[in-house]
Protein backbone atom coordinates (compact mmCIF):
# COMPACT_ATOMS: atom_id res chain seq x y z
CA UNK A 1 0.00 0.00 0.00
CA UNK A 2 1.67 3.75 -0.94
CA UNK A 3 1.09 6.33 1.41
CA UNK A 4 1.66 10.24 0.43
CA UNK A 5 4.69 11.76 1.28
CA UNK A 6 4.30 15.52 1.66
CA UNK A 7 6.90 18.03 -0.12
CA UNK A 8 8.16 20.03 2.26
CA UNK A 9 6.47 23.85 3.83
CA UNK A 10 6.81 25.89 0.75
CA UNK A 11 6.96 23.22 -1.79
CA UNK A 12 3.65 22.00 -3.94
CA UNK A 13 3.25 18.53 -5.39
CA UNK A 14 1.93 17.63 -8.57
CA UNK A 15 0.22 14.19 -9.08
CA UNK A 16 -0.67 13.07 -12.68
CA UNK A 17 -1.97 10.63 -14.31
CA UNK A 18 -3.37 9.64 -18.23
CA UNK A 19 -4.87 6.72 -19.65
CA UNK A 20 -6.46 5.60 -23.06
CA UNK A 21 -9.39 3.25 -23.12
CA UNK A 22 -8.00 0.69 -25.86
CA UNK A 23 -4.48 1.70 -27.12
CA UNK A 24 -5.14 3.60 -29.35
CA UNK A 25 -8.67 4.67 -28.02
CA UNK A 26 -10.32 7.55 -26.25
CA UNK A 27 -8.20 8.91 -23.85
CA UNK A 28 -7.65 11.32 -20.92
CA UNK A 29 -5.51 13.17 -18.04
CA UNK A 30 -5.96 14.39 -14.78
CA UNK A 31 -3.75 16.47 -12.46
CA UNK A 32 -3.67 17.59 -8.98
CA UNK A 33 -1.59 19.96 -7.14
CA UNK A 34 -1.48 20.17 -3.34
CA UNK A 35 0.36 21.66 -0.71
CA UNK A 36 2.68 20.44 2.02
CA UNK A 37 -0.57 19.84 4.38
CA UNK A 38 -2.36 18.32 1.15
CA UNK A 39 -4.67 20.86 0.62
CA UNK A 40 -6.11 21.21 -2.87
CA UNK A 41 -4.69 23.88 -4.83
CA UNK A 42 -5.36 22.66 -8.10
CA UNK A 43 -7.11 20.35 -10.50
CA UNK A 44 -7.69 19.43 -14.35
CA UNK A 45 -9.13 16.82 -16.04
CA UNK A 46 -9.03 16.91 -20.44
CA UNK A 47 -10.03 14.48 -22.60
CA UNK A 48 -7.55 13.98 -25.29
CA UNK A 49 -9.68 12.04 -28.24
CA UNK A 50 -8.31 8.71 -29.32
CA UNK A 51 -4.49 8.77 -28.71
CA UNK A 52 -2.02 6.12 -27.23
CA UNK A 53 -1.62 5.60 -23.83
CA UNK A 54 1.93 6.49 -23.94
CA UNK A 55 0.94 9.92 -25.28
CA UNK A 56 -1.74 10.40 -22.39
CA UNK A 57 1.06 9.64 -19.52
CA UNK A 58 3.28 11.84 -21.48
CA UNK A 59 0.44 15.03 -21.95
CA UNK A 60 -0.47 14.68 -17.68
CA UNK A 61 2.95 16.14 -16.55
CA UNK A 62 3.14 18.83 -19.36
CA UNK A 63 -0.34 20.37 -18.72
CA UNK A 64 0.18 19.81 -15.05
CA UNK A 65 3.66 21.52 -15.34
CA UNK A 66 1.68 24.00 -17.89
CA UNK A 67 -1.01 24.53 -14.32
CA UNK A 68 1.74 24.71 -12.11
CA UNK A 69 3.32 27.78 -14.06
CA UNK A 70 -0.24 29.42 -14.06
CA UNK A 71 -0.10 29.52 -10.56
CA UNK A 72 3.42 31.16 -10.06
CA UNK A 73 4.48 27.98 -8.30
CA UNK A 74 8.36 27.54 -8.24
CA UNK A 75 8.99 24.57 -6.04
CA UNK A 76 7.28 21.32 -7.34
CA UNK A 77 7.46 17.91 -6.51
CA UNK A 78 5.89 15.44 -9.55
CA UNK A 79 4.38 12.30 -8.36
CA UNK A 80 3.03 9.69 -11.46
CA UNK A 81 2.29 5.82 -11.79
CA UNK A 82 4.40 5.94 -15.04
CA UNK A 83 7.99 4.68 -14.59
CA UNK A 84 9.16 5.93 -17.96
CA UNK A 85 7.86 9.03 -17.61
CA UNK A 86 9.39 9.96 -14.20
CA UNK A 87 12.70 8.26 -14.48
CA UNK A 88 12.56 10.38 -18.15
CA UNK A 89 12.00 13.51 -16.01
CA UNK A 90 15.04 12.66 -13.85
CA UNK A 91 17.18 12.70 -17.15
CA UNK A 92 15.94 16.02 -17.86
CA UNK A 93 17.96 15.94 -21.44
CA UNK A 94 15.34 13.16 -22.45
CA UNK A 95 12.75 15.00 -20.85
CA UNK A 96 13.50 18.37 -22.59
CA UNK A 97 13.16 16.04 -25.53
CA UNK A 98 9.57 15.50 -25.25
CA UNK A 99 8.34 18.41 -23.25
CA UNK A 100 10.56 21.32 -24.16
CA UNK A 101 8.65 24.24 -24.29
CA UNK A 102 6.93 23.58 -20.93
CA UNK A 103 9.92 22.50 -18.92
CA UNK A 104 12.20 25.75 -20.70
CA UNK A 105 9.52 28.19 -18.92
CA UNK A 106 9.42 25.75 -16.10
CA UNK A 107 13.35 25.53 -15.22
CA UNK A 108 13.19 29.60 -15.68
CA UNK A 109 10.69 30.35 -12.96
CA UNK A 110 12.08 26.94 -10.78
CA UNK A 111 14.80 27.11 -8.11
CA UNK A 112 16.60 23.94 -8.70
CA UNK A 113 18.73 23.65 -6.14
CA UNK A 114 16.06 24.04 -3.46
CA UNK A 115 14.57 21.12 -5.13
CA UNK A 116 15.49 17.78 -3.69
CA UNK A 117 16.55 15.38 -6.21
CA UNK A 118 15.93 12.67 -4.66
CA UNK A 119 12.18 13.28 -4.16
CA UNK A 120 11.60 14.82 -7.68
CA UNK A 121 9.78 12.77 -9.17
CA UNK A 122 8.38 9.95 -7.53
CA UNK A 123 7.18 6.59 -9.01
CA UNK A 124 3.86 5.82 -7.48
CA UNK A 125 2.74 1.76 -8.71
CA UNK A 126 -0.48 1.81 -9.68
CA UNK A 127 -2.91 0.04 -7.27
CA UNK A 128 -3.68 -3.40 -7.46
Amino acid sequence: MATWVPPPPGHYKLHFDGASRGNPGMAGVGMAILDHNAVLISAQCHALGSQSNNFAEWQAPSLGIDMAISLGIKHLHIQGDSMVVTQSVLNCKNFLANLASDLAAFHKIVERDDIPHDVLPEYMPPPK
